[in-house]
């Protein structure tokens, strides 16, 4: 395999100069040469698609064949801050594998509306706010972003445009190739067997991604996934609430020493003195394993804390089917089942 620039350039610095470097060529005039050519037309497609990405037929921005672009970096720390022909605002917030922290997304949405930036005050219909994200992330995660008036334009939104482009400038074609196989080894999971074992986390989120999808259906009160911090190193968790119970949920946990993942009752005892914690752990797990039967087992440790393992699903959860292929369909069936052991522990009555 040749080599490839960001393998090397993998710094959200880079991404910036990719996306700056794309919608600087978007306002070159038509080119002579073939291959800048090339390189307009695509910036020009991401100028268009970020300007109407998720927007309906009637708010859509109308662009013509030529536009002006005017680009910042780094202005009062706004990551990419576009004009577009003299009227259209781009803030561009760009993440690979961090996240939004505190009230950064609303203060730079205020200072371009209150006129802090080089263009000066910008009508709220004339800024598009958007969350640039080539890393993998929970759903949960991009409602939290749009709850704040940006857009989340994610990995396979910007692969959409780049798989247009026809040229062969080699920066490009490294960028888009590099975003691809972070997009096909995220979708490995799709390939594993029973006796494979599943090591890549890229392709853990890939399988988290899907069952969200699958189990998103409105009837869950919450649901989420990301990277856990513990004393213990930390583990990649997917955890859902099946019920109106704040206490009693589901979380799949994956420690990366290991090559698979065990699904886990977990109570919920935030702000709960040691006694509480004691009382919560001791009454659900009782009810958990009463209603389980055989196919639930004790944890081999039950330690107090905020998050607790009252419970341990026995059997796989992840399901094989045909060539001994992973069974999505399947794979849900036994999340289900194991919904409706939580649900049954719930009904048989909360601790006294």
């Amino acid at each position: 395999m040749r080599p490839n620039l960001f393998h090397y350039a993998t710094k959200e610095l880079s991404q910036d100069a990719v996306i700056c470097w794309l919608i600087d060529w978007a306002g070159q005039g038509k080119c002579l040469d073939p291959g800048h050519e090339e390189l307009r037309r695509c910036g020009l497609r991401f100028v268009n698609a970020m300007l109407n990405h998720k927007r309906d037929v009637k708010t859509a921005v109308k662009l013509g064949k030529v536009i002006e672009t005017r680009v910042c970096r780094q202005e009062l720390r706004i990551d990419v801050l576009a004009q577009i022909d003299n009227k259209h605002v781009l803030l561009i917030e760009d993440k690979t594998d961090t996240k939004e922290h505190g009230e950064q997304l609303s203060n730079y949405y205020n200072a371009v509306i209150g006129g802090r930036t080089t263009f000066g005050a910008v009508l709220e219909k004339d800024l598009y706010a958007i969350y640039l994200k080539t890393a993998n992330q929970s759903r949960d995660n991009d409602r939290g972003i749009e709850n704040k008036n940006y857009k989340v334009f994610n990995r396979r939104d910007f692969l959409s445009v780049l798989n247009d482009y026809k040229g062969r400038h080699a920066i490009l074609m490294d960028f888009r190739q590099y975003l691809q196989g972070w997009e096909d080894e995220t979708n490995r999971y799709m390939e594993w067997t029973k006796d494979a074992h599943h090591q890549s986390q890229l392709a853990w989120e890939g399988l988290y991604r899907q069952l969200e999808t699958d189990l998103d259906n409105g009837t869950r009160r919450s649901m989420g996934w990301e990277y856990v911090i513990n004393r213990s190193g930390g583990f990649l968790g997917f955890w859902w609430w099946p019920s109106k119970n704040d206490e009693l949920y589901l979380q799949i946990e994956r420690d990366p020493r290991s090559t698979r993942a065990k699904l886990c009752f977990k109570v919920n005892a935030e702000e709960k003195d040691q006694e509480e914690q004691k009382r919560l752990k001791r009454h659900w797990h009782n009810q958990v394993m009463n209603v389980g039967g055989k196919r639930t087992v004790r944890p081999r440790v039950m330690q107090n804390g905020q998050h607790m393992t009252v419970a341990l699903w026995k059997d796989d959860w992840m399901a094989f089917g045909e060539r001994d292929k992973l069974d999505i369909p399947r794979t849900i069936d036994h999340l289900e089942q194991a919904e409706s052991v939580l649900q049954a522990a719930i009904r048989s009555g909360p601790p006294r």
